[in-house]
């Protein structure tokens, strides 16, 4: 929700309740460049260690390209899975699988899947995003699951944002 996790001095501004990723990053950028507060971020970095000094009060981090730096905040968008290596279970007969298996991690971005039929294994909000953006442009889209995730299609547009945007309501106002 946008709403809620979008920053207070830079109100989220459109009615859509679960954005695209593109919108989120578009919205992310603005928001850094706006604030002048990419000379604060560490991009692109794989933090190695993280040691923490009671007596300097600040974080001593070690990254695996070698360089190093304190500071006295921290916000670690760890998630919970191992980006360079996700689990990947083995399905037995899957050397003869003749198709394309793929990761969602490893997602190439060139990936044309267009007419074909594709199976997703599992259900969660991977696969919540997945088959729904894949069902246009795949010829079949098939979902394997062992339990269901129970979801119901809701509109991707809050009524209330939406009526007082389109009311001229600030959006410093509409996000107190």
């Amino acid at each position: 929700d946008m709403f809620t996790m979008g920053f207070e001095h830079r109100p989220w501004g459109s009615p859509k309740l679960i954005a695209p990723a593109g919108d989120i990053m578009a919205y992310l950028k603005q928001t850094i460049e706006e604030g002048g507060l990419d000379k604060y971020i560490r991009f692109h970095k794989n933090v190695a260690t993280a040691e923490w000094s009671s007596s300097q009060a600040r974080w001593s981090l070690r990254c695996q390209d070698g360089s190093s730096f304190t500071c006295n905040f921290m916000y670690g968008c760890t998630g919970y899975f191992e980006h360079d290596k996700p689990f990947e279970p083995k399905f037995p007969g899957s050397e003869r699988f003749k198709g394309t298996i793929i990761h969602p991690q490893k997602w190439p971005e060139d990936l044309d899947y267009s007419g074909k039929r594709v199976a997703v294994i599992g259900s969660g909000a991977t696969a919540i995003t997945l088959v729904p953006s894949m069902a246009g442009k795949a010829k079949h889209v098939t979902m394997v699951q062992r339990s269901p995730t129970w979801i119901l299609p809701v509109p991707n547009y809050d009524i209330t944002a939406g009526s007082a945007l389109e009311d001229g309501v600030g959006l410093e106002e509409m996000h107190r």
